[in-house]
């Protein structure tokens, strides 16, 4: 069974994968590996899914990971050989079990180069980059990268760190879902100013102005000038002559 290690910890829902049934919900994952006689670190790369490192625990290497080492190698790293990958020996830089069974500790050698460093004719380092350092039998230094594509390595973080990291971020998840959420400052201030305007507006409204009004006022004056001023005399007197 393989199961993501946040899963086991009870900080994921991702499922896991059961051997000959397939994918498994997280409870039974983990009362399953209640029982387990024994685990295995396993790294995979996160775009490909494909094992990137099998820990201390396997000299062996598994398949995908054969075939991602001659991926990124496509021929023999020893210095000036270029044998195909696929007819060399996968050698782990770093002999095992000191140095693990991962893609930035192995490489291709050919038969001839592997004899060679395990005589400890020739010395190599190998760099996360892919690229490998040699030292000669003379003490001249050489070295070689890789032809094909690089997966991004980052280095394994610490197991402790990421469990106390994973804890406080699930504490503050917790205290987040807790506390009850504040108003925001200026949302406040909008709804005081919405009810001010609110309650200038609950009078009763005022009709709509006639523009042909005419105030009261301007009446009673008008009257009262049409009053006081003496009456014309008309123009067609009859006391009057006739014009003709």
């Amino acid at each position: 069974m393989v199961v993501p290690v946040l899963t086991l910890m009870g900080l994921s829902d991702e499922p896991a994968d059961l051997e000959g049934y397939g994918p498994i919900d997280e409870d039974t994952a983990r009362q399953l590996s209640a029982n387990a006689p024994s685990f295995k670190r396993l790294l995979i790369h996160l775009e490909t899914g494909a094992p990137l490192s099998y820990g201390r625990d396997s000299y062996a290497v598994p398949k995908d990971l054969q075939k991602m080492v001659r991926l990124r190698d496509r021929t023999c790293r020893g210095y000036g050989c270029n044998k195909a990958a696929r007819h060399c020996d996968l050698d782990h830089t770093v002999p095992y079990p000191t140095g693990q069974t991962e893609l930035t500790n192995l490489k291709p050698l050919c038969k001839p180069g592997h004899a060679l460093k395990t005589a400890k004719l020739w010395r190599d380092i190998q760099h996360r980059d892919g690229r490998v350092d040699w030292t000669s039998p003379a003490g001249r230094k050489y070295s070689n990268t890789p032809e094909g594509p690089l997966p991004e390595m980052r280095p394994a973080p610490d197991i402790a760190t990421l469990l106390e990291t994973a804890k406080h971020q699930a504490d503050n998840c917790g205290r987040a879902e807790k506390t009850p959420a504040k108003p925001a400052k200026q949302a406040n201030g909008s709804s005081r100013r919405g009810a001010g305007n609110g309650k200038r507006g609950t009078g009763p409204k005022s009709p709509p102005k006639d523009p042909w009004h005419v105030p009261n006022a301007k009446k009673d004056k008008a009257a009262g000038d049409a009053e006081r001023k003496p009456s014309r005399k008309p123009t067609n007197d009859p006391d009057d002559p006739a014009p003709f």
